[in-house]
């Protein structure tokens, strides 16, 4: 029996309210809830070199 880890549980919710694209910085604190969204069907996770570009690209994603 496998039990599923608290960023896999994180990813899945995200998916269920239906998220199908993710911009992201990620590191360490974050590496495994990435990819865990990047394995999920459907999912696009985009990854970003600063926060400020993240937040830019989500915007402009949201307004298109």
């Amino acid at each position: 029996m496998s039990e599923l880890k608290g960023y896999e549980v994180l990813a899945s919710a995200f998916k269920a309210e239906g998220v199908d694209t993710v911009f992201a910085l990620l590191g360490d604190a974050n590496m495994h809830w990435g990819l865990a969204l990047a394995r999920l069907q459907g999912m696009r996770v985009i990854h970003a070199r600063h926060e400020h570009g993240a937040c830019a690209m989500a915007e402009g994603y949201a307004r298109k």
